[in-house]
């Protein structure tokens, strides 16, 4: 059995730092991802610029996610090509890129993301139909 001094050092040890930003918000600059992760990011990329401001739209989109679905956005933008958020609406692969990510079909933030890319599609329309009647 541990001492009460072990089982504070242990839980300090396993705590979770709630004021750090994941990778997909950092600047390049001030971006010090472990060693697997920045392997996973830059893996993908032929010239090896990590982060998701890469393609156009998605730092908005994934606002207050998880550093792996940041991650795995962003893998999957780039095997589909994808350096624009608009192309994904334009090919109406967003069920298919909310599925490609390491979260919950029916848990909130596939919500929030679905809602957040149909708010997009929303807005480019009208911004569409701005442009036809001038």
């Amino acid at each position: 059995m541990s001492t009460r001094e072990e089982r504070d050092a242990e839980g300090r040890l396993n705590a979770i730092d709630l004021d750090a930003q994941p990778d997909c918000k950092r600047s390049k600059t001030e971006n010090a991802a472990p060693s697997s992760v920045a392997s996973l990011s830059t893996s993908a990329t032929p010239s090896g610029t990590a982060g998701v401001e890469r393609v156009t739209g998605l730092v908005g989109l994934l606002e207050d996610l998880s550093e792996s679905v940041c991650v795995a956005a962003l893998e999957w933008c780039d095997v589909n090509e994808v350096t624009n958020v608009k192309l994904i609406l334009e090919a109406g692969a967003e069920e298919e890129f909310v599925a490609a990510l390491p979260i919950k079909p029916a848990g909130i933030p596939a919500t929030a993301l679905r809602r957040r890319l149909s708010k997009m599609r929303d807005m480019s329309q009208c911004g569409e139909c701005a442009a036809v009647k001038s």
